[in-house]
């Protein structure tokens, strides 16, 4: 739906905006390329995709953490 693309890409830049081109878990530079968009609270576990549970990471940080 366009709407709710529309929302989420304004989420993404509210956030990339917020947290800069750090990385949350390692606190390194992120190259805008590399952004992940990594849930606090893992969404399996119930964590909503909303600005106040997203932080920027970098791809292969998020990836180790997996859902946890």
């Amino acid at each position: 739906d366009y709407f709710v693309q529309q929302l989420l890409n304004r989420t993404r830049e509210f956030v990339i905006e917020r947290d800069g081109l750090v990385c949350h878990l390692c606190n390194r530079a992120v190259e805008r390329r590399d952004i992940h968009l990594d849930h606090v609270v893992p969404f399996c576990k119930g964590g909503p995709t909303s600005s106040s549970n997203l932080r920027v990471s970098h791809s292969q940080c998020n990836m180790r953490k997996g859902g946890r």
